[in-house]
């Protein structure tokens, strides 16, 4: 019958054909009319077929609601009036006693009480639906949920029609409100009025359009927090809303919502239950086990914290793709910025924000960079994955303070936060959680101690400076410092502008005056530039002596404060383990290899603790010696340097020129007018080229000064040499001469008669000076030219590879470059580095460059086992043959390090200093300081006292390896470390051409004069408990490439070392069969016969055996065949054609004719 009523077929049903159907059901013209108006929701004058499901078909909801409304004036009150028994529990047994009169069948009527039974109870629970709990599935008009219930109860909880019918409706998406209306009129029976009130809900910033997305999450599928937000912002419409919404939902009164009741109201407003624990779990990130007002707050009506904000934005945006798609959305200009109108309508459209001033407050929490959001700052509302910077900024914004205290995060209070207590403080604070925040902790934990203590837990909140500016370079970049330098560098011109690095801090999450004020730090030469290198500073791990010290310059208030801090056990010494930890707790350094360095460049002994004095090469004031090593370290060449500075070029130093030094190599003013005073000797207003450049430059620089004036050494020792004994300088004659001849400062003097004193006894003689003056050098000279210099081979080597290729390795090109600073010949620099490349490779390896000695000019023993205290040698001499006759001079002797004495009053020994503490040394409070250094016995005094000059090496308490090397039995060296580890600690020389060392004699005891009391002489000689064990030692030498074991002495009985306290003399023959080895190690004599036989052609064998058989020979022909070819008769014979024997013939010859004829 529906379809005849529909003449035209169209579908749509008008007053004429509604009047006609009318009438055939005996239906007067006023009643059709009335139910004509009901039947037209959208007011066109026309229904449409499905509308006529009231009268036959299948009811929704929202049907049933329309058909009891004129009798009942709500569905609520029908559904009461349903409830027979008053129990407000509505069975399906009542509502099918309700619903049969209006002509619903059982099936129907189960499938509306199903609809109804919200809480899957089995019944309506009408008390739950009531008007102080959650009527608003119920309410037909506006409703967002109810709206949503009579979706789903229409379609039959199929989502994807519900969003395809609103699709057709809307042709496409974006939705109107016009489509929306038109869905709403045909599924709820709701009127255009109704309908713009509800899509207004829905969409509160009013853009006029409805995503996929937002008609999904607020009325089909799962909702987000936006769309609960929406939801419940008819629950409670006034803010604060959170108050209400408990009071609507919250069962037991406790003031808060647990998850079933959370579950519970979710479902009254038409979520499933699984979509309710996912709100919930995204709500309760502080609380584990219920929701209060301020968890509900994100939700509901009211101002909101960014933190709030964030958590609605990870609602619509999830997962790592929804932070570049939310930016992207709020980008509306494309600008890459995000400026507070597209930031307002962002909030607005998807997120249901649009309490400006709270937007503008949120918006200028971020601290906003030229009126505008760039992507990282945008990104912090959306981001899931985190670095440093963002958890910064985050702790910053969402916690509002700029401090954390220990307490809240080490919930066990052992003093410091391990992983879990990090993790748990980042979920309950700032709601992150996942593999990043294992990162940041990781990132945070520089030394790799599984946790955190208070001054890198400070690095997430405190002002940023340096420190905290290393600290988020390392977390972003991951310890890559290339690609630091090369994205600040936007233009790639190889410095970094104050408004580049602005930026660069901004893509950081720092503010402009946080930017602006680390450009000013890093700037440490003043150019209003950072070049590479002082950005290095801020990125790098690997740091060299300047670089570490331009930190610790912007890291610390003074070098006192510094070494405070670095000694943490308050023993005034600081060791390798507590500059490490120094380094990575407060300068954000991670790994061990520059700590390891500078205590290295600062432990010249290597007795594992430096004092004050010492450490101040890293962290404090310098000297002239330590201002050599920092100028060569910065800069490609000393004379670099001082073109840089000599501003008006007129190849000196002013003072104020000086002073311009100073920043770049991290030292005071006051300092630097120090070292003017010092060096200005010639003039007190400049410092001259040339004392610049010796100063800078040490020996080497020193070296050509010499050889401008001078050509032969016999005349500078007859210059130098004004006292006797003659041809001896002592160092009082060489400073006077370096006085009145150069006028150098009088503190260069030492340090250059030092440097050239190689066996420290007191004195130079001509072949010293044969080193200044000599046209080429050697590599024992280079190698002292370079430690003079550089003070290590470390340093040099660290430096020329770093500006070469940095590839771990020296070639001839970086080689050659060292010999430009130390004004050595190309040539000469050649021929040497043909030499030490043995194997011909192209390139000395580290150990070859530290080492520098062609093979077999280096000898050595080492410790041939662990020894468990401190072990010495009195004396040592090597011979060149087997009977120890042959002795070798010593012409540098070296060592591993030697012991210092780091007592505040020297003494004459060392035994004193471990006898007076009740101890060898061997007890320490701290494990690792015990292992790493001298033992509890030392206490503050400089390391870097003067090594015996002028004294005959006499002075008891110089342990420097000349002292075994000087003639005087009663000096000693003693090993560096007091638990030496085997070929840990060694001793050796360095020779000026190959030696081969058959005998070595060893003296172990001290010479004690005779006496005559032998139980005294005893004890004297017993007394020596400092190094009474003496070492088993391994003899080695140099091959060219590494060092070759020749032969091991094992450790002497005791009962020989305490002999009546006389010297003990070892003399361990080193066997001919030792020189049978690879032909880099073979004896000289060898070596000498394969290059006779590579140049002759012959062995020197073959061809004596050559010359006797030709001798031999010679004699047999000279005596024997020569006299009888000379006799008479042989040489009658011999004459065959003689003349008369030929007038002979022809006779016999005509006779012989004459008888045939």
């Amino acid at each position: 019958m529906v379809l005849e009523m529909d003449s035209n077929q169209d579908g749509l049903i008008n007053r004429i054909e509604w009047s006609s159907l009318a009438a055939l059901n005996r239906v007067s013209p006023t009643n059709a009319e009335l139910i004509f108006q009901v039947l037209d929701v959208g007011e066109k004058a026309e229904i449409t077929v499905e509308t006529l499901r009231l009268f036959r078909g299948r009811l929704a909801l929202c049907d049933y609601a329309q058909l009891v409304q004129a009798e009942f004036g709500s569905l609520y009150a029908a559904l009461l009036a349903a409830d027979t028994n008053g129990d407000l529990m509505l069975s399906t047994r009542e509502l099918k006693a309700q619903s049969q009169p209006l002509c619903l069948n059982d099936t129907e009527s189960l499938a509306l009480h199903s609809d109804l039974d919200f809480l899957g109870e089995g019944f309506v629970d009408l008390r739950a639906l009531g008007d102080e709990r959650m009527p608003f599935q119920l309410h037909t008009n506006g409703s967002l949920a109810g709206y949503r219930a009579c979706l789903q109860s229409y379609f039959s909880k199929e989502e994807e029609r519900i969003v395809q019918d609103l699709e057709r409706a809307s042709t496409g998406f974006p939705a109107t409100s016009w489509g929306l209306a038109d869905q709403g009129a045909r599924v709820a029976w709701q009127r255009r009025p109704a309908m713009e009130l509800l899509f207004h809900r829905a969409d509160p910033f009013d853009s006029g359009f409805m995503s996929r997305e937002r008609f999904s999450r607020v009325f089909v599928g799962f909702a987000t927090p936006v769309g609960l937000r929406l939801l419940l912002s008819e629950v409670a419409p006034d803010a604060p809303g959170a108050p209400e919404i408990i009071r609507r939902a919250d069962l037991d009164s406790s003031g808060s919502l647990s998850m079933s009741e959370f579950e519970a109201m979710a479902r009254l407003l038409g979520l499933r239950a699984s979509n309710a624990a996912m709100l919930f779990s995204m709500l309760n990130f502080s609380s584990p086990t219920s929701l209060g007002p301020v968890q509900l707050r994100p939700v509901s009506q009211g101002p909101l914290t960014f933190a709030e904000m964030r958590l609605l934005a990870l609602g619509e945006f999830p997962g790592t793709s929804g932070q570049a798609q939310a930016f992207d959305t709020a980008d509306k200009d494309r600008s890459k910025r995000v400026d507070f109108v597209e930031f307002a309508e962002f909030a607005g459209v998807m997120l249901a924000v649009t309490n400006f001033s709270n937007l503008v407050e949120i918006f200028d929490s971020v601290e906003v960079y030229d009126k505008s959001l760039n992507p990282d700052q945008f990104n912090l509302l959306t981001a899931t994955e985190f670095d440093l910077p963002i958890l910064r900024r985050l702790i910053a914004i969402v916690l509002g303070r700029d401090k954390l205290t220990l307490a809240e995060l080490d919930t066990s209070q052992d003093g410091y936060v391990d992983l879990q207590e990090f993790q748990s403080w980042a979920l309950l604070a700032l709601n992150i959680a996942g593999a990043s925040v294992v990162q940041i902790f990781e990132d945070l934990d520089v030394c790799g101690s599984g946790r955190v203590v208070v001054p890198q837990l400070a690095y997430t909140y405190q002002q940023c400076d340096v420190i905290v500016f290393r600290a988020l370079l390392a977390s972003r970049y991951q310890q890559q410092d290339f690609a630091v330098f090369t994205d600040a560098d936007s233009d790639n011109d190889g410095e970094i502008t104050k408004e580049e690095f602005l930026d660069f801090a901004a893509s950081l999450l720092l503010s402009p005056s946080d930017g602006l004020a680390l450009a000013q730090r890093l700037d440490f030469d003043g150019s209003g530039t950072i070049s590479k290198e002082e950005m290095r500073v801020a990125s790098a791990n690997s740091l060299r002596l300047f670089d570490f010290r331009r930190l610790a310059s912007v890291a610390f208030k003074d070098s006192a404060s510094t070494f405070v801090l670095a000694d943490y056990n308050r023993n005034g010494l600081v060791t390798l383990p507590e500059l490490q930890r120094l380094s990575c707790e407060r300068l954000m350094l991670r790994g061990n290899s520059t700590p390891r360095a500078l205590f290295q460049a600062m432990d010249k002994a290597g007795v594992g603790a430096v004092t004050k004095a010492d450490f101040d090469i890293v962290a404090g004031d310098v000297t002239v010696l330590g201002l050599r090593h920092l100028v060569q370290s910065v800069w490609s060449t000393a004379s670099e340097a001082l073109l840089l500075y000599d501003s008006n070029g007129d190849r000196q130093l002013q003072l104020q020129e000086f002073l311009a030094m100073g920043p770049p190599l991290a030292a005071s003013a006051k300092n630097m007018e120090a070292l003017f005073t010092e060096l200005a000797s010639r003039s007190p207003d400049v410092i001259e080229w040339d004392i610049y450049h010796v100063a800078m430059s040490g020996l080497a620089e020193f070296r050509v000064l010499i050889r401008e004036r001078y050509s032969d050494p016999q005349k500078v020792l007859l210059d130098i040499d004004t006292q006797k004994p003659w041809n001896l300088i002592n160092m009082q004659e060489f400073a006077i001469w370096c006085r009145n001849r150069f006028q150098l400062p009088e503190v260069i003097a030492p340090e250059l008669f030092q440097a050239l004193d190689t066996r420290g006894q007191g004195n130079l003689d001509r072949t010293h000076l044969e080193l200044l003056v000599g046209a080429s050098v050697g590599s024992r000279v280079f190698g002292q030219l370079l430690e003079s210099a550089f003070d290590t081979g470390n340093a040099a080597f660290d430096k020329v590879d770093f500006e070469g290729d940095s590839n771990g390795q020296v070639s001839l090109k970086e080689m050659l470059r060292l010999g430009t600073i130390l004004r050595v010949e190309p040539a000469n620099v050649a021929a040497l580095f043909t030499d030490l490349d043995v194997e011909k490779v192209g390139f000395l390896t580290p150990l070859q460059f530290r080492v520098m000695a062609k093979p077999n000019y280096v000898f050595r023993l080492s410790n041939l086992q662990q020894e468990d205290n401190y072990f010495g040698i009195y004396e040592m001499k090597l011979y060149k043959d087997l009977e120890c006759l042959s002795l070798i001079q010593c012409d540098l002797p070296m060592s591993s390090g030697h012991y210092v004495q780091l007592n505040e009053v020297p003494i004459a020994d060392p035994v004193a200093a471990a006898v007076g503490n009740g101890s060898n040394g061997s007890n320490s409070s701290d494990g690792q300081e015990a292992a790493a250094g001298s033992g509890a016995s030392a206490v503050a005094k400089s390391s870097s006292y003067a090594s015996a000059v002028g004294t005959g090496g006499s002075n008891a308490t110089d342990f420097q390896a000349a002292r075994a090397f000087d003639g005087y039995r009663g000096s000693r060296w003693v090993s560096e470390c007091q638990r030496c580890l085997p070929g840990a600690s060694w001793i050796g020389c360095k020779f000026d051409e190959p030696m081969q060392v058959r005998c070595v004699e060893l003296y172990l005891t001290p010479e004690v004069a005779a006496a005559s009391n032998v139980s005294s002489r005893r004890m004297q000689g017993m007394q020596d408990v400092f190094t009474k064990v003496a070492a088993g030692f391994r003899m080695e030498t140099w091959t060219g490439k590494a060092f070759q074991k020749l032969v091991d002495i094992v450790k002497p009985p005791l009962w020989e070392i305490g002999n009546l306290g006389e010297p003990l003399t070892f003399k361990p023959p080193i066997a001919a069969a030792i020189a049978s080895l690879p032909e880099v190690f073979q004896q000289i004599d060898e070596k000498a016969a394969a290059e006779f036989e590579k140049s002759v052609g012959l062995s020197s064998d073959a061809l004596l055996a050559m010359g006797i058989g030709l001798t031999f020979f010679g004699l047999l022909c000279c005596g024997i065949c020569f006299p009888m070819i000379a006799s008479p008769r042989c040489l009658n014979r011999l004459r065959v054609n003689a003349p008369e024997r030929m007038d002979l013939k022809r006779s016999g010859k005509l006779d012989q004719i004459l008888g045939f004829a």
